[in-house]
């Protein structure tokens, strides 16, 4: 008897340890996945809260720099910069990146060579890092293009040229090359770099300052240049924005980077041509700096569209009326004139020529009588 007693003394032991045991195991398992199960209530609510583990999204920064163009972009932490203002602007574009935590450009793009393009991308070149820089393939001969050589050659930079077709990753965003069809065109508005940025199923088309002649070319290839978001061209021209390049693009949106000019910039037949089309309007001379936003679905501003068509012509608080242009012309004892591009400057302008090509008259109405014509960014 006492050794049956101690048989089951010694199963009963042996019954309850293995009891103890299984059910360890058993907790240690459920702990386990509860800890890789993805569909658990536990690894959502962790998932929701990390910035960016599940979404991403693209940002584009119309930077209000006045008589000019300055573009900023983002996607996930990646950042692109198209043009960079005027030189009075270049500061605030610098301080402006700075702020967004930019510290090194994924891409810089120069649209074209024009001062109120150009000029900031000098100052962004000299204090922040570039990985990659498009720009047209010309040459101008100007100051401000000699000061971006110059720049260029310090940092031991080398700029591409690209062509139609040509696409780039930012992020999970991407661009297109669409413009221009040539790098030979006289006019030097007509070589802007113009690309379209897709994030999802958005897009946003820039130009830079391309007039009809590229627009017509441009139309005449095919890209598809249909976008959700227009940055209306050279400032809102009425050289620009033609109403068949408007139909091809079929925008929701459209952006006028202007400031005071005496150039009548935005040009009432502009305008008229994007009311027609039921396009909502955003002005940075009007409403500063411009942020839109995109999730890939949908685009949301940092602003309301504006209601404010006025022209430039018609614009007395931003711009000066045309008919008056004559009156606000700076005079000056001498001015400097361009043999190459047969245009003429204030002896203050950032475009001046270089000495070699420089012509050099006391009166104004010499150099139109000549044939040439005055400078658009010094208004001599």
């Amino acid at each position: 008897m006492k050794f049956f007693r101690k048989y089951q003394n010694l199963l009963l032991l042996l019954f309850i340890s293995s009891m103890l045991l299984l059910g360890c195991s058993t907790t240690i398992n459920v702990n386990d996945n509860d800890q890789v199960n993805p569909h658990s209530n536990i690894s959502k609510e962790v998932d929701a809260d990390i910035p960016g583990a599940e979404s991403s999204s693209l940002s584009v920064h119309f930077l209000d720099v006045g008589q000019g163009n300055a573009l900023l972009a983002e996607s996930d932490g990646h950042y692109m910069l198209i043009d960079g203002g005027d030189r009075e602007y270049s500061s605030y574009v610098v301080s402006y990146l700075k702020k967004q935590g930019v510290k090194e450009l994924d891409y810089v793009i120069i649209s074209h060579y024009d001062a109120d393009h150009l000029n900031g991308i000098v100052g962004v070149l000299n204090v922040l890092d570039v990985k990659t820089i498009l720009s047209p393939d010309y040459v101008a001969d100007t100051n401000v293009y000699k000061s971006y050589l110059d720049t260029m050659d310090k940092k031991d930079y080398q700029a591409k040229h690209p062509a139609i077709g040509n696409t780039y990753h930012l992020g999970n965003a991407s661009f297109t090359i669409v413009a221009p069809v040539n790098y030979d065109y006289l006019e030097a508005n007509n070589n802007s770099i113009g690309i379209k940025l897709e994030y999802g199923s958005n897009s946003f088309l820039i130009l830079g300052d391309a007039e009809s002649e590229s627009e017509t070319d441009i139309l005449s290839v095919k890209e598809d240049i249909s976008a959700d978001v227009y940055l209306t061209s050279h400032h809102g021209s009425d050289s620009s924005s033609s109403a068949a390049l408007l139909k091809a693009v079929n925008p929701t949106y459209a952006v006028i980077s202007v400031g005071n000019n005496s150039y009548g910039h935005p040009a009432k037949e502009v305008l008229d041509r994007l009311k027609t089309r039921d396009i909502k309007l955003f002005r940075t001379d009007i409403q500063g700096t411009i942020i839109a936003s995109s999730d890939g679905k949908k685009i949301t501003w940092n602003t309301d569209p504006t209601s404010n068509w006025s022209s430039g012509s018609t614009n007395t608080s931003e711009t000066k009326n045309e008919s008056s242009i004559t009156d606000t012309i700076t005079v000056s004892d001498h001015y400097i004139g361009n043999s190459k591009t047969h245009k003429f400057h204030l002896p203050s302008c950032s475009g001046l020529p270089d000495k070699k090509n420089q012509i050099i008259l006391k009166k104004r109405q010499e150099f139109i009588k000549k044939g040439y014509e005055p400078c658009k960014i010094c208004n001599p």
